[in-house]
């Protein structure tokens, strides 16, 4: 049942003397689509409070692209993506689909964005510089076994479609490193188990479905 340890002065004081250290802390993001909006709208008081006191990030889908404008310090970014793009007929397009075309087109959203709103790597890259890590989460699509990319300037953008690339809405996945991906979600939607492979300690999860869940600390 536990040790009773009785509240009394000599008990507390030292207590309050000990300095609080977390060890290596990291930030998991799930996905979900335009559910997402709930994590970017947490990223963006994370951005204007300037509370970045993470090592590890690690994001899916959804998530990967929140944590992207994250790291790159551009509040307001998931948001836009979401309202602005992911809205329009040119992303989402049942007709297209029935004729054997793509339900959601990531090409399409990815360089819209890209020319519109580009990610501010450099900003991201001295973080990683710092010691700091990034990771998306995107499924094989033979043997849906779950892959976790570091992203540069160079496949940054491929990362995002890759964990992004929803199997039957965008048919022809993403390859990457001659393997071809699907949307991370599949096998992992919520990585804190590869966070702590990695190192962290602490997690804190941001989960869009309840407070409570935002609440339910170093667990997600």
């Amino acid at each position: 049942m536990g040790q009773r340890i009785p509240v009394t002065l000599g008990n507390i004081a030292p207590l309050s003397l000990t300095p609080f250290r977390p060890g290596r802390m990291a930030l998991v993001c799930e996905g979900g689509g335009q559910r997402g909006i709930f994590t970017a709208g947490v990223l963006d008081e994370f951005m204007r409070a300037q509370f970045n006191p993470f090592h590890l990030y690690f994001g899916t889908s959804a998530g990967a692209q929140n944590l992207s404008a994250y790291l790159c310090n551009q509040p307001g970014y998931g948001r836009k993506v979401i309202m602005r793009y992911t809205t329009r007929r040119e992303f989402f397009d049942p007709l297209r689909f029935v004729r054997g075309g793509n339900l959601i087109d990531l090409d399409w959203l990815v360089e819209s964005t890209a020319a519109r709103m580009p990610l501010q790597m450099d900003t991201a890259a001295r973080l990683f510089d710092s010691g700091k890590s990034f990771y998306m989460c995107a499924c094989r699509g033979d043997d849906y076994t779950p892959g976790y990319f570091s992203p540069t300037k160079q496949n940054w953008l491929d990362i995002i479609r890759a964990s992004s690339a929803i199997p039957g809405f965008y048919r022809t996945g993403v390859t990457l490193e001659g393997i071809n991906y699907l949307d991370g979600g599949i096998s992992d939607a919520i990585p804190v188990q590869e966070a702590a492979k990695a190192g962290g300690e602490n997690h804190c999860g941001d989960p869009h479905r309840t407070l409570a869940n935002v609440l339910h600390a170093a667990v997600v």
